[in-house]
């Protein structure tokens, strides 16, 4: 499917643009799902800034508190997600409703990343140019079943592929 979408929005010309990689909604939800999946802020800490009240309830967080935000609890809980237990891209179909504060990777509000945008870019640019030109396979080894190793954000006995030239 991204590599249809790619073909349908570059056409005859292989020229990357801006706007061509912002029309690239699979991909963006592709890349936003294994970001999700593969999560590498495992906990958002921040320190609160003032007395506050959870609302709806006597519970109150006092200045000065640590707060901890469990996003990888975040992330795989179905009343976020769609599909929140399997890599699925329809998680990210805004049809679907996904929860973006539940979506920790780049942080959310006034602290977020300020290299998301950047990051996100050059790791499409780098998707597309490789996806235009070649074919990822399964590699000889590849096993039956992927498991990710989320401790070490890997997947364990690597992710044996090969590249076939299109």
């Amino acid at each position: 499917k991204v590599y249809d979408e790619i073909t349908d929005v570059f056409g005859a010309d292989p020229k990357i643009t801006f706007e061509k990689l912002s029309a690239l909604k699979y991909l963006d939800m592709c890349v936003s799902e294994g970001l999700r999946l593969a999560n590498a802020v495992p906990l958002i800490q921040r320190v609160c800034t003032k007395n506050y009240q959870i609302p709806g309830t006597d519970v109150v967080i006092p200045k000065g508190a640590n707060v901890n935000v469990p996003t990888t609890k975040m992330t795989l809980d179905e009343q976020n997600f769609y599909n929140a237990k399997e890599f699925d891209p329809e998680n990210f179909n805004p049809e679907n409703k996904p929860n973006k504060f539940a979506f920790g990777t780049f942080g959310q509000g006034p602290r977020n990343c300020i290299g998301m945008r950047y990051a996100l870019m050059i790791l499409k640019v780098g998707l597309v140019s490789m996806l235009m030109n070649h074919k990822i396979l399964p590699g000889e080894k590849m096993p039956e079943t992927l498991r990710l190793n989320k401790q070490m954000n890997h997947f364990e006995g690597g992710l044996p592929v090969k590249f076939q030239k299109r």
